[in-house]
């Protein structure tokens, strides 16, 4: 599996890492890492999408994989970057409040959540320790 450029400097910069063949995370999930947008950070999920569309941005996210990380108790995280550096993080919570109140929407085939520029900016980052500071925010919430 390869992992775009952008996803790679952005998840080693943060010191995410790929679920491991034999990690007990690995064994949980394994059916959803037919590509490398999956990793765990500080043993949470954590899906990362990248847009390169500068005109009109949007990241799909499958409604398979949000629904099977719903079925457990676990937590996770959703990035959507635009760059290395920057994006939005969300978490279960918000990701699931975007769904039910119709924000992030379907697809056509019902496949996809589509998700449109602009979004919030309490989500956004602009550095590694911007990204981190979010992330300490929503676990208190």
């Amino acid at each position: 599996m390869s992992i775009a450029p952008e996803i790679e400097e952005f998840i080693v910069n943060i010191g995410a890492k790929a679920p491991a063949r034999g990690d007990q995370i690995f064994e949980k999930w394994k059916k959803l890492f037919m590509r490398s947008n999956y990793f765990v950070f500080n043993e949470k999920f954590m899906i990362v999408k990248i847009c390169r569309k500068k005109v009109q941005p949007f990241w799909g996210v499958g409604k398979k994989f949000i629904d099977c990380f719903n079925s457990t108790e676990d937590e996770y995280f959703l990035v959507l970057l635009v760059s290395p550096e920057s994006g939005w993080v969300f978490t279960k919570r918000e990701i699931n409040n975007y769904i039910e109140n119709k924000q992030w929407r379907l697809d056509s085939k019902g496949k996809d959540y589509k998700i449109y520029y602009p979004l919030l900016d309490r989500n956004s980052f602009y550095s590694k320790e911007s990204f981190l500071g979010k992330l300490v925010i929503t676990e208190k919430e």
